[in-house]
């Protein structure tokens, strides 16, 4: 039954490594829905702590998605 449901509704197990670059999602009112963070470690099955503007949040899988690494900052030595 699972296996059905997953093949109708197109789900998609994604598993996160400690120091992965994801987007995790935001419950705070206002400001960004996604907030970029780090995988701290694995707490379950699908279950994460993140590392995010120093401060650590529990996210299931379904709340991060992959993120790309944090934005450079620009280089003023030319």
């Amino acid at each position: 039954m699972e296996r059905q449901f997953n093949r109708h509704h197109g789900a998609v197990h994604t598993a996160y490594e400690p120091g992965d670059s994801v987007l995790a999602k935001e419950y705070r009112s206002g400001g960004e829905k996604w907030t970029h963070g780090y995988i701290k470690r694995r707490v379950g099955n699908v279950i994460y702590e993140v590392d995010v503007q120093s401060t650590t949040w529990v996210r299931h899988a379904n709340q991060l998605r992959p993120g790309c690494a944090a934005p450079a900052t620009p280089d003023n030595s030319s």
